[in-house]
């Protein structure tokens, strides 16, 4: 971070003692998708950065927090750079390509697990499209409907015109877990009894009270 600070402050300074506009840098809008699924089953939620016309990428720290409750799955899990891949092939192909470091753990303070990078590409890296992370998690086998389930994403990307800071970005997404199919026809069986004792109560006639 501090390398990167040093590296986009230096050109704004001098641009600021000439008396001359520093270039404005191209802007990433974020968006988040949240997940539903069974007690055991696999939800993905996904993370997607919309980059403005031009926009070329010179580094990203992406940074994923998680519920301990959660499985981690990166066999199913995806990025998107212009080709949809793996998770582990993206890594791999990262590294190949410029600094790739990456780390995984569980943070001591919040007992979170965690997936890091930190990447500076070789060359820039021209986004045509949407960049977007889709990682895949595996609930708890015991996982109450209802319960919620979150993950957080926190990182900067920046453009090669961005002069001081990136594009930062805090983002949670949330993955519920949702009842068994059986569940639904069990409690639209009740209510039915219900309805059809009720309607029943309603059509029996209400006897007179003799006179006294």
């Amino acid at each position: 971070m501090y390398s990167r600070l040093l590296k986009w402050s230096a050109p704004l300074a001098f641009a600021s003692l000439l008396g001359v506009p520093a270039s404005a840098a191209n802007m990433a809008t974020i968006e988040v998708t949240d997940a539903q699924a069974l007690a055991g089953a696999a939800a993905t939620v996904e993370i997607k950065f919309v980059p403005e016309a031009g926009y070329k990428l010179i580094s990203l720290d992406f940074h994923m927090f998680y519920d301990p409750a959660l499985t981690f799955d990166p066999v199913n899990s995806t990025v998107d750079l212009d080709l949809s891949q793996a998770w582990e092939l993206f890594k791999s192909q990262f590294g190949a390509a410029g600094s790739f470091v990456s780390n995984s753990g569980v943070d001591p303070v919040s007992g979170e697990r965690f997936e890091s990078w930190s990447y500076s590409p070789n060359a820039e890296i021209a986004l045509t499209g949407p960049f977007t992370v889709s990682p895949t998690f595996v609930l708890p086998a015991n996982a109450l409907p209802g319960t919620q389930y979150s993950i957080r994403f926190t990182g900067e990307l920046a453009d090669a015109n961005a002069t001081l800071f990136g594009d930062e970005f805090d983002k949670t997404v949330t993955i519920t877990a949702v009842p068994e199919p059986e569940t639904y026809a069990l409690f639209g069986a009740g209510l039915a009894l219900l309805w059809a004792a009720r309607r029943r109560r309603a059509s029996i006639p209400v006897k007179a009270s003799p006179a006294t």
